[in-house]
């Protein structure tokens, strides 16, 4: 119980602590945009929102600050291959097994959408809404924050349903959920940060001892170098051990390049995760980068 109570004070002072810091730098770079008006002869300050902080609204596997205009639907695909160590007679991970996750985000307002999504991974239906209620400007706050919450729905067949053996005894074990803060910072035309405080609760978890409910503080960048080029890491951290044996179980991190291309924006990337969402790949992710257990992934998406 110790234990457990120093784990929640880590990630209290981890939620304190990630939103200060990103203020106080965003205060240093804080500018206020001056100019005239040429009919009163009056300085004035024109507000001017931070955009295109990322070139997509996620990143790799999870969501990023970025949303799209009212009315505008996306439709999003990703991919992800078998491992790279799988090798030659495999294709490197290109005959799989393979992951991939198709879905549709639509844009109510400018700071509101909702998505739906299957991967094929469980077979999961995935439903989210996010909502952007503050935004970056050279006159006003330094930081751009949303949250998004998702429900999560594993539809895959049970093979012994009815037994007591069954894999979900009853229908509300198939499901999770996810609450998360996103905090971010565009501090240059080129480089972009974000940090997001996430909340995730199974209701049946894979072990009688596994902890229903888990924190994690996933991170991203984005650089770019050219107008059309960037390149691109998230990093999703544990804040405390959910299971008894934490050994098999690794941080989801990824690396990669983002390409836009008018309407559409393409992402190629290495990553040590099998799952796409964050309910799957920050809790569960086994590849281990230091034995080589990366898979190549890309995500497509083009917007209407």
């Amino acid at each position: 119980m110790e234990s457990r109570k120093n784990d929640q004070d880590i990630f209290m002072k981890q939620l304190i602590l990630l939103p200060a810091l990103l203020f106080v730098l965003g205060q240093t770079h804080a500018q206020t945009t001056q100019g005239n008006d040429t009919t009163t002869g009056r300085v004035y300050s024109k507000r001017q929102y931070a955009d295109s902080s990322f070139a997509g609204t996620r990143l790799v596997n999870f969501h990023t600050i970025q949303m799209h205009k009212k009315g505008t639907l996306k439709l999003h695909i990703a991919h992800r291959f078998g491992e790279l160590k799988s090798g030659q007679e495999n294709l490197w991970g290109i005959d799989g097994p393979a992951n991939i996750r198709i879905g549709f985000d639509y844009s109510l307002m400018d700071d509101l959408t909702l998505g739906i999504g299957r991967s094929a991974n469980k077979k999961i239906v995935d439903g989210f809404a996010k909502y952007r209620f503050l935004r970056q400007s050279a006159q006003g706050s330094p930081l751009s924050m949303a949250f998004v919450g998702s429900m999560n729905v594993q539809t895959d067949k049970d093979p012994n349903k009815g037994t007591a053996d069954a894999k979900y005894p009853y229908t509300e074990s198939r499901f999770s959920y996810m609450a998360q803060l996103i905090m971010a910072r565009k501090f240059s035309k080129r480089f972009s940060f974000q940090a997001a405080p996430t909340f995730i609760h199974y209701n049946l978890v894979q072990k009688l001892s596994d902890k229903n409910d888990m924190f994690f503080v996933p991170v991203m960048a984005r650089f770019k170098f050219t107008k059309w080029l960037a390149i691109t890491g998230e990093y999703g951290f544990k804040t405390f051990q959910y299971q008894r044996d934490m050994s098999e179980l690794h941080d989801s991190f990824s690396l990669g390049f983002d390409m836009e291309t008018g309407g559409h924006v393409f992402q190629i990337f290495c990553t040590n995760s099998y799952g796409i969402n964050e309910v799957q790949a920050l809790p569960y992710t086994t590849g281990n980068w230091g034995k080589g257990q990366v898979r190549i992934g890309f995500n497509v998406s083009r917007v209407f």
